[in-house]
């Protein structure tokens, strides 16, 4: 009688742990009605959750911590890294979820931009191969750094981890603005990568294509078999920090 009131979603919430869920972007939430989640600003998603269809599975928005990592707002069970209360709306269980640390093969610099790019990747809503594909292409253009470019003046104003020197491409995934849009945009790691994984979702079939080859058909390079040898490290980025 106890489960069926969880899943119905009447209980107050600051008592109710409802099931755990996955929506198809990757983000994790919790199977309650569809009410419920509304009214704590979460947004619903069918088809992940048991019961009718008034129980779906509720997610709610980005966050950011006292620290001003970025994270999710997710139930803590989910966490594989730090909570933080009172960042996020919903019940008390629904925490700023944010991870730090070195991810598998990366340096601290390295991780915490992969983990812009994933970010970003959840937003968009490409799941795990999106994540793959984003990792892979910031490995392979810019050694997963922000990089300015001795070139372009301008960039030099912004937040950077490197300089480069390959026409006029700045930033992560080595964006020209001319075709990407301001230095500023290219420059900014979340900005960067919303463009680069708006562009992807726009390339037909990239979902079955290697993970290289729809990186390729993104970016466009000279060396377009420069990003299978990424593939390896991004499975493992992506699994340990998506």
């Amino acid at each position: 009688m106890h489960f069926k009131f969880l899943l119905l979603g009447i209980l107050p919430a600051a008592t109710v742990f409802a099931q755990t869920c996955t929506i198809k972007s990757g983000r994790r939430g919790e199977c309650i009605k569809t009410t419920a989640c509304s009214s704590n600003r979460g947004k619903s998603e069918a088809g992940h959750c048991p019961g009718d269809s008034t129980i779906q599975c509720c997610t709610y928005g980005a966050c950011t911590n006292t620290a001003g990592n970025s994270g999710f707002c997710q139930p803590t069970s989910t966490c594989s890294g730090t909570t933080r209360a009172g960042r996020c709306p919903g019940p008390a269980h629904i925490q700023c979820c944010t991870t730090t640390g070195k991810l598998p093969g990366l340096n601290s610099v390295q991780s915490t931009r992969a983990r812009q790019v994933m970010a970003a990747a959840r937003a968009q809503g490409v799941g795990m191969r999106g994540c793959q594909v984003g990792i892979v292409t910031g490995m392979q253009e810019s050694n997963m750094r922000v990089l300015a470019n001795k070139h372009v003046h301008q960039s030099m104003n912004y937040p950077h981890d490197g300089i480069g020197s390959d026409h006029d491409a700045v930033g992560i995934f080595q964006q020209r603005p001319q075709f990407w849009g301001t230095v500023r945009g290219c420059m900014d790691p979340s900005a960067s990568s919303q463009k680069f994984f708006v562009a992807l979702k726009k390339v037909s079939g990239w979902q079955s294509m290697t993970i290289g080859k729809a990186a390729q058909s993104v970016q466009r390079s000279a060396h377009s078999d420069a990003y299978d040898k990424w593939v390896s490290l991004a499975t493992n980025v992506c699994n340990a920090g998506f």
